[in-house]
């Protein structure tokens, strides 16, 4: 009795270590507030095998028992099969691990860095269960894009379903070509350039809230990141849509984009999101009727320009939807190169304290050359945001003496590029400086992507905009950091400073 007591507990034990890969996302507080939605089925699926493995350990015959511990002993070494680093050699595939649901890759600031060190490139990994090849170098990415480009898609985002024909970058190359030509054309300076005393107008007065919020907070300071997204999303709706942060438009604007959030912090569903859609494209047919009784003689914002210059294009759903998701995630990814860059002047106060130097500069005859603030943000997006390129594998590809199977991932590391001692020198330290006598080539330097058919849009206006942020900022402000935290990897799918980082902002006097 005791020996079959004592062999259905080491089943048990022994069955409980078949789910082992999903033990560490399930109980990963990171993993939770970044994929809550995979947490909550990884969870499930645990608590139901649980639920199932007490019911077996209980009830289940002896004979039935030992035959469920044979499959759990083939599928441990099965898994162990497939996770080691030469899985694959016979059929060329890159070295690497392809261990199921491995945390290191999303939480591990120097995992790619590690593994490429360690196998050179590109090497393989997982992005939860799916195989993933990684390439580090932006000389050989950007050529393996370029050479295999029939045999690569981009992988879509879940809010392209809200957009007829899909998000942009995601589209097929025809399309992808005629419609990036339409955007290329209301993207422009001549919308934006005229703009740069209302955006400086504007980051002068949240940074001014900023320090009065920091007056209020006593010793405890202030959480940058939430006044960054709020400076951000007035410079945008204005810069997009020309929607004035007092009006009402703004404040209706606002509460929709947050039912569209492509993290979906509201829990809304398909039918809320859609409507908070059409919510958004009736008030930009509004401001367009407005605009066009204005007629101020030249487009006013992006809604307009692409209105004038691809008449007709803007009542295509396509196309507005595509407007609709490209100011969303443009507002993400300008609120966190803000949030970057007052970090990186706080943990580099040397280059702030230059920065308030006259002119911006502590070097003669530098006008002619990029000028200090410039060179800040370039540095910023060479060290962080700027972080890597995916593609979808859509038949097998031969690469180097590797081949890459139909349905893998490849990723291109491009953070980990940037850290390149054979380009950078001391890659790690934050050195605006070096680019200052040098100009980097694209496959050197590539934050925008390097002329491939997915190349960033808003290049001039993202140095733009984070030209005239640092120059404020340093100008008016000195700031100190009251508390804070390791870096996070964020539900952007970015890395981003701590939630906990606090920070008291004075005014130079």
């Amino acid at each position: 009795m005791l020996s079959s007591v004592l062999e259905r507990v080491a089943a048990a034990v022994l069955l409980a270590a078949v789910p082992w890969p999903v033990f560490g996302p399930v109980v990963s507080r990171q993993f939770w507030q970044v994929f809550p939605k995979a947490g909550q089925l990884l969870a499930v699926l645990l608590a139901g095998y649980t639920a199932g493995l007490i019911l077996i350990a209980i009830a289940a015959p002896q004979w039935g028992i030992r035959l469920l511990c044979a499959v759990a002993v083939a599928m441990l070494a099965a898994t162990h099969w497939h996770t080691r680093q030469g899985r694959g050699r016979r059929r060329q595939w890159p070295p690497g691990s392809l261990r199921p649901f491995a945390l290191e890759p999303w939480f591990d600031r120097n995992f790619f860095l590690r593994q490429y060190q360690h196998l050179g490139s590109p090497f393989k990994s997982a992005q939860f269960v799916r195989p993933m090849a990684c390439l580090v170098g932006l000389d050989e990415g950007l050529e393996f894009f370029r050479e295999h480009e029939p045999s690569l898609s981009s992988p879509p985002l879940p809010f392209g379903r809200f957009i007829p024909g899909g998000f942009l970058r995601h589209m097929a190359p025809e399309r992808h070509t005629t419609t990036k030509a339409m955007f290329r054309k209301a993207l422009v300076g001549e919308v934006y350039e005229p703009l740069e005393h209302f955006i400086r107008v504007h980051i002068r007065a949240e940074l001014a809230s900023m320090a009065q919020a920091s007056i209020a907070s006593g010793t405890a300071g202030i959480p940058p990141r939430r006044h960054l997204q709020r400076l951000v999303f007035v410079l945008w709706a204005r810069l997009f849509f020309n929607i004035e942060p007092a009006s009402s438009d703004f404040n209706r604007l606002r509460s929709l984009f947050k039912v569209i959030d492509i993290r979906n912090p509201t829990g809304a569903s398909d039918a809320t999101i859609r409507a908070a859609l059409a919510g958004i494209r009736q008030l930009l047919r509004q401001q367009l009727t407005e605009q066009h009784a204005a007629d101020s003689g030249r487009p006013r914002s992006f809604l307009e320009a692409l209105d004038r210059y691809c008449p007709g294009s803007v009542y295509d759903p396509m196309v507005i939807g595509n407007l609709i998701y490209l100011m969303h995630t443009t507002w993400s990814d300008i609120s966190g190169l803000f949030q970057w860059l007052m970090r990186m002047l706080t943990e580099n106060p040397a280059w702030a304290a230059r920065l308030r130097l006259p002119g911006n500069t502590a070097d003669t005859g530098e006008s002619t050359r990029l000028p200090l603030p410039t060179r800040v943000v370039m540095e910023t997006l060479r060290l962080e945001q700027s972080e890597y390129l995916y593609r979808v594998v859509i038949q097998d590809i031969a690469h180097k003496d590797f081949v890459i199977p139909r349905g893998w991932l490849v990723r291109l590391c491009v953070q980990e590029s940037h850290r390149d001692p054979a380009v950078f020198d001391d890659p790690q330290a934050f050195d605006p400086d070096r680019f200052l006598n040098r100009i980097f080539t694209r496959r050197q330097y590539s934050p925008f992507g390097a002329g491939l058919r997915h190349t960033c849009l808003g290049e001039k206006l993202t140095m733009t905009v984070g030209r005239i942020f640092v120059e404020e900022l340093t100008v008016g402000y000195k700031w100190k950091t009251m508390a804070d935290g390791p870096h996070e990897f964020s539900g952007w799918r970015h890395w981003r400073p701590s939630s906990r980082w606090r920070v008291l902002l004075e005014p130079v006097s």
